[in-house]
C-alpha cells in the first residue's frame, strides 16, 4: 500500500488508519480519502468499498495513460475509478450509478471535485443496451448490484431504475469531447456481455480504450465478444487482473 506510486501521502495515511482500526469491522461512519483535487467518501462499515479502493489505487488494475482523456465510468460505485483517472490527468469524468446509497457518496465526491473546478458529471442511472426503465437487483454488498439476477449474489431488493443506452452515452460524450480520447470503464456485474454485444462496432470504435470487468466468463461466448470488440478496432492488452479486459484501439499508446 505505502509503495503505491499514485496515492498521495495524506491519502495513504487515511487508508493506513482504516487498516489499523480493523477495517470495516471497527470503523464507523464515512471514510473520507483526499485524492488529487477532490475526495472520496467511502462507507467504513462496507468491506467492498475498501476492496474497490485497494484494487484501483493500490493494485492499480486500471493503469494506463489518462493524460487529456475523458473517462466514462459505467457502474461508478462511489467514484474510485473516476478519482483515479482524474488524479492521473484525465480532463473530465462522466459517471453512471443507479444504486441510491452509492450515488449519494458519488454525489459528495463529484461535488468535491467540482469545487476545485474539475468537471465531473454524474447520472443516477444504469447503463444498458437500450434506454428505459429496467429491473435492478440490489444485493447485500455495495459493489455487486446488477441488472442481471445472479445466483451467486444475495439479492435483498428489486427496484425499477432508469437506464441509458451505451450508444447514447458514447455519442453524447463524443459530441462534447471531439478532440479528446474517451476511456470507458465498465463494471456492471454480469450485464456487460449484453450491453456490449448490442452496441454497434461503429459506435464502440469511437472509444479509445476500454476496461471491462467480465463476470461469470464461463457463461458467455468470450470468442464472440472478442470478435465484436475486434470489429470495433480493439485489441487486448495484458491486465493486472485477469477478470478486467483492457482493450485499446490500434495505434493507441
Amino acid at each position: 500500500m505505502i509503495g503505491s506510486r499514485v496515492l498521495p501521502v495524506h491519502a495513504k495515511w487515511q487508508v493506513a488508519r482504516f487498516v489499523l482500526a480493523g477495517g470495516s469491522r471497527k470503523c464507523k461512519g464515512q471514510l473520507l480519502i483526499p485524492v488529487g483535487r477532490g475526495c472520496l467518501f467511502l462507507d467504513a462499515q462496507e468491506k467492498a468499498d475498501f476492496d474497490t479502493f485497494w484494487e484501483i489505487f493500490v493494485r492499480q488494475d486500471y493503469e494506463t495513460n489518462y493524460q487529456g482523456a475523458v473517462v466514462v465510468d459505467v457502474g461508478a460505485h462511489k467514484g474510485c475509478f473516476s478519482a483515479y483517472a482524474l488524479l492521473k490527468k484525465a480532463r473530465a469524468a462522466f459517471c453512471f450509478e443507479p444504486e441510491e446509497r452509492n450515488f449519494a457518496a458519488l454525489t459528495q465526491s463529484a461535488a468535491s471535485f467540482r469545487a476545485a473546478r474539475v468537471p465531473v458529471t454524474i447520472y443516477e442511472a444504469a447503463v444498458a443496451a437500450v434506454s428505459g426503465d429496467v429491473d435492478f437487483y440490489v444485493t447485500n454488498q455495495s459493489w455487486s448490484h446488477s441488472l442481471v439476477p445472479r445466483a451467486d449474489r444475495q439479492i435483498v431488493a428489486v427496484k425499477r431504475v432508469r437506464a441509458i443506452a451505451l450508444t447514447d452515452i458514447i455519442e453524447e460524450v463524443r459530441g462534447l469531447s471531439q478532440k479528446h480520447p474517451i476511456i470507458l470503464k465498465m463494471d456492471i456485474e454480469g450485464a456487460e456481455y449484453d450491453v456490449l454485444m448490442n452496441t454497434r462496432p461503429t459506435v464502440l470504435s469511437r472509444v479509445a480504450e476500454m476496461f471491462v470487468e467480465v463476470h461469470s466468463p464461463a457463461k458467455i461466448d468470450q470468442g464472440q465478444l472478442f470478435g465484436h470488440l475486434a470489429a470495433a478496432g480493439f485489441h487486448r492488452r495484458l491486465s493486472r487482473n485477469s477478470a478486467v479486459w483492457h482493450v485499446v484501439q490500434a495505434g493507441r499508446t
